[in-house]
């Protein structure tokens, strides 16, 4: 039973990935390119669910978050390495646009627990 698997080995490996619009995917592709890997890309898709079902159904091999597979006891998460896609959460908002008393109170909560998580 794998442990890790580095992003090299998923080269030739037939797989459904997050259509090229999606910044996880732009990111999974940089990943793919600096380890030297190009997946077989079976087909594209723009959300994890119908992406788990197709893994499910098929041969193919996927990628997704590990909070999407949290109801999944039938599949198995094995992390990526070598490089290791990590994504980083962000709070966004139009500039010069005036911000609410909530959402500058919500703002500095993330801000705070961001702080303490580092």
């Amino acid at each position: 039973m794998r442990v890790r698997v580095r992003m090299v080995e998923l080269h030739n490996v037939r797989m459904v990935l997050l259509h090229k619009q999606f910044v996880t995917r732009k990111l999974l592709d940089e990943c793919f390119e600096q380890a030297g890997a190009r997946p077989l890309v079976a087909a594209q898709m723009d959300w994890g669910q119908p992406m788990l079902e197709l893994i499910r159904q098929t041969d193919l091999a996927g990628i997704v978050t590990e909070t999407a597979l949290s109801q999944t006891p039938d599949l198995r998460v094995i992390p990526l390495e070598d490089p290791t896609p990590i994504r980083s959460p962000g709070l966004l908002w139009l500039k010069g646009v005036a911000r609410s008393p909530v959402l500058k109170h919500f703002a500095e909560i993330i801000r705070r627990a961001a702080g303490s998580a580092a």
